[in-house]
């Protein structure tokens, strides 16, 4: 089986689309099927590399999936929180806030225990997202922490991410809203209200049109609703890529590189579909 790590996994792989890409392959740590030789990769992210790893010399090390889950969930929590970082927000220790680096060495992190940072009003509160994301998160960066094979999985992630996915509903004031049942109401709009700062701006639901109550703070069902044609709904869509993205990472890591090509260019289709009304 052909076994690659991904070493420079970084938000600049991600394009504005949602759509799952190769950009390049120059960053890549691979081993060679055949003779197991490993073609190790000398280079890695700064605030992606995994704490065991930190100050390290990439060229004599051969790194593992296990380094790889410490770098996807970075980049889901990115997704899942409109960029955020889970390592900025209200420093409580003495001096400066460290570095990223040393943040992620010392395993601090918004929702570490005993953690010296706090969220801030502006910080996306990890309660939002379904219970199972939640523990996922916890798992990678503080059970894993201590013990980087307690990390959750691609196929972890998937499994968690189809369960956040059902209990989306969609906001009953803007189309561009959705929320997890599990949570309960409406946090954008909520935020929007404090901040005055909206990151899904989207249409206005005419109340002859929606099936919901004005409220906020009831989940209702979102089948059946009609929508404008127009709408981005810019958060499912990223749901959906996340998921598509880590189901072409279990396949190619699983050596199914047809289907791994197949299900990333049906997800492309779908998600486009759904980003574009």
């Amino acid at each position: 089986m052909l076994l690659i790590v991904f070493l420079l996994l970084n938000p600049q792989k991600i394009q504005d689309r949602a759509l799952p890409s190769i950009i390049d392959t120059d960053s890549f740590q691979v081993r060679n099927p055949v003779n197991g030789k490993i073609y190790r990769c000398p280079v890695g992210s700064p605030d992606y590399t995994p704490p065991e790893l930190i100050d390290k010399d990439f060229s004599t090390i051969d790194q593992t999936e296990v380094h790889d889950r410490f770098r996807l969930a970075v980049i889901i929590y990115q997704l899942l929180f409109g960029g955020q970082t889970l390592f900025a927000g209200k420093w409580i220790g003495a001096g400066v806030i460290p570095e990223t680096n040393e943040l992620i060495r010392q395993g601090l992190w918004l929702y570490a225990p005993n953690s010296l940072i706090e969220p801030v009003d502006r910080t996306i509160p990890l309660e939002i997202v379904h219970p199972e994301v939640q523990r996922c998160f916890l798992r990678c960066f503080n059970d894993g922490y201590k013990n980087s094979n307690l990390r959750p999985t691609a196929g972890d992630w998937v499994k968690a991410l189809r369960l956040a996915v059902n209990e989306l509903t969609i906001c009953g004031k803007l189309d561009s809203h959705y929320y997890s049942r599990t949570y309960g109401k409406c946090y954008w709009c909520d935020r929007s209200t404090k901040l005055s700062v909206d990151i899904f701006p989207g249409f206005v639901i005419p109340k002859q049109q929606s099936a919901f109550a004005v409220s906020t703070s009831q989940p209702q069902a979102f089948t059946n609703v009609p929508q404008p044609a127009t709408s981005t709904n810019i958060y499912f869509s990223f749901c959906l890529y996340i998921i598509w993205m880590l189901l072409c990472v279990v396949f190619w890591y699983s050596g199914f590189f047809g289907w791994s090509i197949l299900i990333c260019m049906g997800g492309m289709v779908i998600i486009v579909s759904v980003a574009s009304g």
